[in-house]
Parts: C-alpha cells; sequence; structure tokens
C-alpha cells in the first residue's frame, strides 16, 4: 500500500497485521504467574465445555494447583485478581458482573475461536521455563 503526503512524497506503509497475531505476540510478552493465570483459565474452559461459567474463585484454584504443580510459590487471592484484571484491559478476557443475593459474583470469559491458539503458544512459552529459577 502506498500513500501520499502533503509533499507528494511516497510513503510505503505495509498492511495492517491481524489482531489475533497481535494478541499472541503480547501474551508471549507476559510475566510468568499472568501466563499460568491464563493458563489456568484456559484449562477450566477446556474442561467446562458446556458449562463455560467460570468464576474468579475457580481460576484462583486452578492457579494454586498449577503453581503447586510446577514448584513455585504462587500469588495471593488478590494479586491473582489484579492479574486477571490486566488480561480484561489487555483484551484477552472479558468480565461478567452478576449479582446473586448479598454479593457479586464475576464471571471470567474467552472468545472460544481463540481458546486453542492461546494454549498453544501458552503450552510452548511455559514449556522454556525452568520453574526451579522462579521462587
Amino acid at each position: 500500500m502506498e500513500l501520499f503526503n502533503k509533499n507528494s512524497e511516497k510513503r510505503i506503509c505495509y498492511p495492517p497485521r491481524p489482531h489475533s497475531d497481535l494478541m499472541l505476540d503480547v501474551l508471549k510478552t507476559l510475566p510468568i504467574h499472568v501466563k499460568l493465570i491464563f493458563y489456568a483459565l484456559l484449562r477450566l474452559h477446556d474442561r467446562d465445555r458446556k458449562n463455560a461459567k467460570i468464576t474468579v474463585a475457580d481460576v484462583v484454584l486452578e492457579y494454586q494447583k498449577l503453581a503447586d504443580e510446577s514448584n513455585i510459590s504462587g500469588l495471593s487471592t488478590s494479586q491473582v485478581t489484579d492479574k486477571i484484571r490486566e488480561l480484561v484491559m489487555l483484551g484477552f478476557l472479558k468480565c461478567k458482573y452478576v449479582r446473586k443475593g448479598s454479593g457479586r459474583i464475576k464471571y471470567v470469559h474467552v472468545e472460544p475461536d481463540e481458546i486453542p491458539k492461546y494454549i498453544s503458544v501458552l503450552q510452548e512459552e511455559l514449556g522454556k521455563v525452568r520453574f526451579e529459577d522462579i521462587v
């Protein structure tokens, strides 16, 4: 694609990359704990395909299991919640608040079409990490 500015100078502009490719590049640069939290969420989505109502508490429990399996010290519940907010701001997740009784429940959702891409990238990235170095 070529563009011209006011001085009639020709500039070459490259076509924009697809949004999903940019998201995968961003995913590769995230800190290890954020990757583990996102991977925990994707594992839950993979298990519960029919009933995709996953709460933040479910993600915290799954993340703690992953952290124990990897022999790394996990983050606290509030820190995991903050990391989930970061993933929402980056566009990886969507959250929905539902009022039930006296409190609110926060459901976390990932686009089903993107899940296989995210899982493959995270498995590749987490496979590169030596967890002994992260304590």
